[in-house]
């Protein structure tokens, strides 16, 4: 079986905005259940800020239940130790993400060079390209 993706908030969000992206590529294999995700505590509550912001209440809560429905959602008291090992060696603003996809051995499926020195790391179109899908230009 495929290990599981450990998704970033910037694919989801880009996944959800743009839907001729390789991120949402990501996203309907997620939904339509060929692909196991999970999603850190943190990066839930990026999501939902960002569309709480940008379109309202009504489109963050939809997102959020996509998400609750479709990804295991960690919360960070379960990552702790992990994220006591890993930090210092990315951006504290990723530390909780490492952690996640660290724990649960998952690949980092990311648009964000700071995950670059983690062999978990993937772009969505990198990811994509190993499915032998059709992929966009862009990396994300």
């Amino acid at each position: 079986m495929q290990k599981p993706l450990f998704v970033d908030s910037s694919t989801i969000i880009i996944g959800i905005t743009q839907p001729e992206t390789n991120s949402a590529r990501v996203l309907g294999l997620i939904g339509g259940g060929k692909a196991e995700a999970i999603i850190s505590e943190k990066a839930l509550l990026e999501v939902k800020r960002f569309f709480l912001a940008k379109r309202g209440e009504k489109f963050a809560y939809a997102t959020e239940r996509f998400l609750k429905k479709n990804f295991r959602v960690v919360p960070r008291a379960e990552v702790e130790r992990e994220i006591a090992k890993y930090r210092g060696q990315i951006k504290e603003k990723d530390l909780e993400h490492l952690a996640t996809a660290k724990k649960f051995g998952a690949t980092i499926v990311a648009f964000d060079r700071d995950f670059e020195p983690f062999k978990e790391y993937v772009t969505p179109k990198q990811f994509v390209k190993t499915l032998k899908m059709k992929q966009f230009e862009t990396e994300y």
